[in-house]
């Protein structure tokens, strides 16, 4: 077995190709063998089954820094290197074929000095670096935000708190979300979109309680569809 050695960029596409396949065949109500698929993964590249059950849970928790579904079974976890989360990310990117705006490398660095509690006073960087990346969005339909948007009228649709402020385009300022998120092939429909405060919408992608507030999303809007 080959498990104390560094995981090559072609062994992590197997691991989070492979995550992604079961994900998909799990949300399609297809029957899913998770052991036969590290099977499957520790014949090819020598590791042992359980190495590839860990690989899983780790590629869970970079999704979950995204704020999104991952498998249920795979707890995060998040004991890994900040460049093999980057190797993880660009992967699941490749898999879904779209980008978010987040370096989750970057966060996991941020959480590990914050929970540490200490640290001196930073020089930073006075001409930061641009990174170029190629970046692939998702094309939104601006009727159904607009419409969110109308029924809504200024209300946070989970806190029902007031919109902070009035946007520079004159209008109430509250943002959509969609509940089952466009990179996980979520639908851009007003059954599956939420107004939300910027507190109430920071809180569904990084909040530890974020499934209880979909649960109590669907609970309170009888518009919205799983």
């Amino acid at each position: 077995m080959v498990d104390n050695t560094l995981w090559s960029d072609e062994e992590l596409k197997d691991a989070v190709f492979a995550y992604k396949t079961m994900q998909r065949d799990l949300d399609a109500g297809k029957p899913v063998i998770k052991r036969a698929v590290y099977k499957a993964l520790s014949d090819k590249w020598g590791r042992t089954e359980n190495s590839y059950e860990r690989r899983m849970s780790n590629i869970s928790a970079v999704l979950d820094l995204y704020g999104r579904a991952w498998i249920k079974g795979l707890k995060p976890l998040s004991n890994v290197g900040t460049n093999v989360i980057s190797v993880i990310n660009r992967f699941l990117n490749e898999f879904d074929g779209a980008i978010d705006f987040i370096d989750p490398a970057f966060e996991v660095e941020v959480a590990k000095k914050v929970k540490v509690g200490k640290l001196g006073l930073p020089s930073g960087n006075q001409n930061p670096p641009v990174k170029k990346v190629e970046v692939s969005l998702v094309a939104r339909s601006p009727d159904v935000k607009a419409w969110v948007l109308i029924n809504a009228n200024g209300i946070c649709e989970n806190c029902t708190s007031d919109a902070p402020f009035v946007s520079t385009t004159g209008i109430p300022y509250l943002e959509v979300h969609h509940v089952k998120r466009l990179a996980d092939k979520g639908p851009d429909t007003v059954d599956n979109a939420v107004a939300l405060c910027p507190n109430c919408h920071k809180a569904l992608h990084y909040s530890e309680e974020r499934a209880a507030i979909v649960e109590f999303l669907y609970a309170q809007i009888p518009r919205l569809r799983r």
